[in-house]
């Protein structure tokens, strides 16, 4: 089967993403406020959302899965959602993005460009390599990548929703997501 030219446009879009996020995990750990005692279970399940997430996901896309894809455009999904909802968090609180608008230009850009990748993902081409469309339907594909989007987004945030004090239903919880998203998978790969 040929390789459309999406897909493969998809694997760098992927790797630029994932290039993105570790140098941002970095950048939060070069930081004089992160404190080497909060490396802990604070920064596990932020750096388990938004590392693993998009890693793993570019390598089980590369190798056509299923769940590759899933991962990929829930990940992207949760990006674009996550600077939509933050820019407009921050413009509500009254921050000002406006540093001569340099901010503002780069919250917009990156909204635009996952809105992009989001798009990438969706379309016909790169979901006919995953997907069999007698099979599945459009509305099966967007569930498991909201779904996707989800688990990661609770990843990313339980420190903050958990307070970390109680990390057993933390990891239930997490547990239980992963399962969903792996029945998401399955679902649509019959």
């Amino acid at each position: 089967m040929k390789t459309p030219f999406l897909y493969r446009l998809g694997i760098i879009v992927m790797c630029i993403m994932s290039a993105y996020a570790i140098a941002s995990v970095f950048e939060i750990m070069r930081l004089d406020e992160v404190s080497e005692e909060s490396y802990g279970l604070l920064l596990l399940f932020p750096v388990l959302g938004s590392v693993a997430a998009p890693v793993v996901g570019l390598v089980m896309y590369g190798r056509k899965k299923t769940l590759g894809w899933v991962l990929c455009c829930g990940y992207t999904l949760f990006m674009f959602a996550q600077t939509v909802v933050g820019y407009f968090v921050f413009r509500r609180l009254g921050v000002e993005l406006d540093d001569g608008g340099e901010l503002h230009v780069r919250w917009v850009a990156e909204g635009v460009l996952y809105l992009l990748a989001v798009m990438l993902f969706m379309s016909r081409k790169i979901r006919s390599v995953f997907f069999d469309f007698e099979k599945t339907s459009l509305l099966d594909m967007i569930v498991s990548a909201v779904v996707a989007a989800l688990f990661i987004g609770v990843c990313v945030f339980i420190p903050v929703l958990v307070g970390l004090s109680k990390p057993v239903y933390v990891i239930i919880g997490c547990g239980i997501l992963f399962y969903a998203l792996r029945w998401f998978a399955a679902y649509n790969n019959k």
